[in-house]
């Protein structure tokens, strides 16, 4: 192989071949520390030669260090499990050739069992390999075993080759298994990625919507205080009309009474005709005011629009969150299945699993509140936009009845310059002039009912707007609740990510 198309996984071991490769290390260690008393023992009681125990001494002393070298130098690379698999087979080579006993070769199976703490079937069938070649040697060298009788040979090799057998199972099974869970923790870290970018959205997605309904109270506030304006303006209109009501009545009598001048006339009606431009100025400016407060509710509503499109995009990730959710509660389920499958090695990471499951549990639970909320903010938000329809329809009669209390005020002006015109001839025109003038006086009293007509009309939509604004004002207060899930949803993820990370690091920290 060409070493720049190797890549680092492929050079380097993975945690779970470290670990086992400390586990091995370990375990030859305390075989070959544990054969000092053994031997010394075997010595004294007389049932083994110096030349024996020396032997084993000696093998004891040069193997200890050899492995301990080898591991430090090795165990951190992907090969390191075949040097460190294939040393241990050294080791009871030479055990065995110092042993006194035929049955010394049973320890092979011992050793072709230690191979399988790597769960990789290549060292499985290099053990086999290294355990057949052994006994051949002791069989043609080794007086021990080669003093046995031909059908313990043909045991001994069909022994060695069905444990062989038995090892390399195992280790089939259990790379399926690692790699199953491999996939599963890969789906799993896919699962979390789009339930933390779903969460980032709702955050955003409230963010906005928080700040829609504050501007909203805020317009609603700021309408509330100019529809008191218009009503007091309104009001003051009423008085202005009711005096210029009370001058023609008086005008009325004052053309009854035959004794007055012609020049009082005469300056009576430009006082009818001063009044009756101020109020027709007014009049206008009303519709002016009503226009723009016409436009600013249009806004309103508009925003409103705005506002449920927002809970409805909302509604939409939250229902992505939920099936989520329920996949990443699927999914630590079967993973708990796997860790119950694989008995004591699956304890920690079933453990794992239910945390993953009750977390799932609380993020579901989470979606639902949140739903519940937006429902309520929904219904809050149709209740305001009713509200703010009604307000529209007062607008347009406020409108209307501006339009008409103005071509009234054209009318009365018209009126008054005629009379500021035939005032000079009294005699001949007395007649027209009362009828004329009480034809105003009624005139007056429309215009006087209209304008009290608005007048209770602002205030009705006055009325209105502070109901809105309290509405509005609700709705702020539910976003509190609704960010307080928000932070509990994000807190499941940063637990749920921080046992990941965990499972992560537990295979290094051993």
């Amino acid at each position: 192989m060409n070493p720049s198309t190797v890549t680092p996984e492929k050079i380097h071991a993975d945690p779970y071949e470290k670990l086992a490769s400390k586990l091995l290390l370990y375990t030859l260690l305390g075989i070959l520390i544990s054969c000092i008393p053994i031997f010394v023992g075997i010595y004294l009681t007389g049932l083994a030669s110096l030349g024996i125990m020396l032997g084993m001494l000696v093998i004891v002393f040069v193997m200890c260090p050899s492995l301990i070298l080898l591991y430090r130098k090795l165990h951190h690379l992907s090969v390191g499990k075949y040097w460190i698999s294939g040393f241990s087979f050294i080791v009871i080579f030479c055990i065995l050739w110092v042993i006194p006993s035929e049955v010394g070769w049973a320890a092979i199976y011992i050793y072709i069992a230690l191979s399988l703490l790597y769960l990789d079937r290549k060292t499985s069938i290099l053990s086999i390999i290294y355990a057949i070649v052994i006994e051949i040697i002791h069989v043609i060298f080794n007086p021990f075993i080669s003093s046995s009788s031909p059908m313990d040979l043909v045991v001994m090799f069909a022994v060695t080759l069905m444990v062989g057998a038995v090892a390399v199972s195992i280790c089939i099974v259990g790379e399926k298994m690692t790699h199953h869970l491999e996939e599963q923790r890969g789906q799993l870290d896919e699962l979390l990625q789009e339930i933390e970018q779903s969460a980032e959205k709702l955050t955003a997605f409230g963010t906005q919507l928080q700040r829609n309904v504050e501007d909203t109270d805020r317009i609603g506030r700021e309408l509330t205080t100019g529809f008191g304006e218009i009503a007091s303006g309104i009001e003051s209109q009423a008085g202005s009309i009711g005096e210029i009501n009370t001058s023609i009545q008086q005008s009325e009598n004052f053309i009854n009474n035959i004794g007055q001048t012609a020049g009082d006339m005469t300056e009576l009606a430009e006082r009818a005709a001063s009044l009756t431009r101020t109020g027709s100025d007014q009049v206008e400016n009303l519709r002016g005011s009503v226009a723009e407060v016409g436009h600013v509710i249009d806004n309103t509503y508009s925003a409103m629009g705005t506002l449920r499109a927002y809970a409805e995009e909302i509604s939409n990730v939250l229902q992505s969150i939920e099936n989520i959710a329920r996949q990443t509660n699927m999914l630590s389920f079967n993973a708990g299945i796997e860790a119950a499958r694989a008995g004591e090695h699956g304890k920690g990471f079933a453990v794992v699993a239910e945390e993953i499951r009750k977390l799932a549990s609380d993020s579901q639970q989470a979606t639902v509140d949140i739903t519940d909320i937006l429902t309520r903010i929904h219904q809050q938000t149709e209740i305001v936009s009713g509200g703010i329809g009604q307000g529209k329809d007062a607008i347009g009669s406020i409108r209307v009845a501006a339009e008409q209390t103005e071509k009234l005020f054209s009318s009365i002006l018209d009126e008054t310059v005629v009379v500021s015109r035939r005032s000079v001839d009294i005699g001949s025109s007395i007649k027209e002039l009362i009828e004329t003038t009480r034809h105003s006086v009624m005139e007056m009293g429309t215009i006087s009912a209209v304008t009290e007509q608005s007048s209770a009309a602002a205030r009705q939509i006055s009325s209105s707007l502070e109901q809105q604004t309290g509405r509005v004002t609700t709705i702020a207060g539910s976003f509190g609740e609704l960010q307080r899930l928000i932070d509990a949803l994000n807190a499941s993820l940063e637990r749920t990510v921080q046992m990941e990370q965990h499972m992560t690091v537990v295979p290094d920290e051993a």
